[in-house]
């Protein structure tokens, strides 16, 4: 475009392009010189970045926008670039008009020109569930459960607490491990289903005679190499053999019970035993050793008791 004309010296004439001057008569100088000065013509193409209400960002964690500034006319590109965090709409003019859906886009400058790049944040859905789908099996999650929309890099604490009876696991996503720590912060980048796993406690049971000689133990009962999950019940029979009798179910060396058979429910790790006595022992047991010599029936046999030793009714010591 025009801008002025200058003379030979370049000292401003006129800004009028069509500049008429007169010629003096007295005074004819060898020539006339006067310089035209032009300029580039440019625009200005700018373009902002709003969320979808159309607030401006006061910050550029939205991304970056390439191919504006002072430009000379012609056909452009320019070009948005949303950060991982956001994702790009729409571009628009600044009577709101959408202009397109697509990252870059083609603008023919003929004048300056303002347009603006509509950027949301993402926002992801988590599912956050429990072993199996459950919202509950086993134990019960805080910090967010079920489905939730959450923005792009939301950290979340989460925490799982298992029942009684059950221990946490893990967290996974799809079968994969991302934690062993029951409560953990969570950082949302994605769609994602997120699992807290928890298991049935397990616990090792052993049920065994005093003396393998003196009886026999039967369990009935869900039980795999001892392994016997928590709250399983357990019918335990003493059968004792001949010449022994039951006493009585100890745990720990403390009797539990007398009772026989037993029902008996696992909560622990535990070693069950089943107490047999002889027969004879606990005749002797009831008998003072200076005692006269005692007869007693045991088994259908006739056995004499003398001084704390027992024979037989031909003299031949028991015990």
């Amino acid at each position: 475009k025009f801008v002025k004309w200058v003379d030979a010296e370049d000292k401003f004439v006129s800004d009028n392009p069509n500049y008429s001057f007169a010629i003096d008569d007295s005074y004819m100088p060898t020539e006339y010189v006067f310089k035209a000065h032009f300029e580039l013509i440019t625009y200005k193409l700018i373009a902002t970045a709003v969320d979808d209400e159309r607030n401006p960002y006061e910050h550029n964690d939205w991304g970056t926008i390439e191919g504006t500034g002072t430009l000379v006319p012609g056909e452009y590109e320019v070009t948005i670039v949303p950060s991982e965090a956001y994702e790009f709409l729409h571009w628009e003019n600044m009577h709101k008009k959408v202009l397109s859906d697509e990252e870059t886009l083609k603008i023919n400058l003929e004048s300056d020109t303002a347009i603006i790049a509509v950027v949301a944040p993402k926002v992801h859905q988590l599912i956050i569930e429990c072993t199996g789908g459950s919202e509950s099996f086993g134990g019960t999650i805080t910090g967010a459960q079920g489905v939730n929309y959450i923005k792009h890099g939301t950290q979340l604490l989460l925490s799982a607490t298992p029942f009684e009876g059950y221990e946490f696991v893990n967290w996974t996503i799809e079968g994969a491990e991302i934690s062993t720590d029951a409560t953990f912060t969570y950082t949302v980048t994605a769609d994602v289903t997120l699992v807290a796993n928890f298991k049935i406690k397990e616990y090792v049971v052993n049920v065994y005679p005093n003396m393998p000689e003196y009886g026999e133990v039967n369990v009935s009962g869900l039980i795999e190499d001892g392994v016997v999950k928590h709250g399983t019940t357990l019918d335990l029979l003493a059968t004792p053999k001949s010449g022994y009798h039951f006493v009585c179910w100890q745990i720990g060396g403390v009797e539990y019970s007398k009772d026989n058979p037993l029902s008996y429910e696992v909560l622990d790790d535990v070693n069950i035993v089943a107490v047999f006595k002889s027969n004879l022992t606990t005749a002797l047991d009831n008998v003072n050793a200076s005692d006269a010599p005692v007869k007693t029936l045991m088994d259908g046999c006739v056995y004499i008791i003398r001084n704390g030793k027992v024979y037989t009714v031909i003299g031949n010591e028991v015990k």
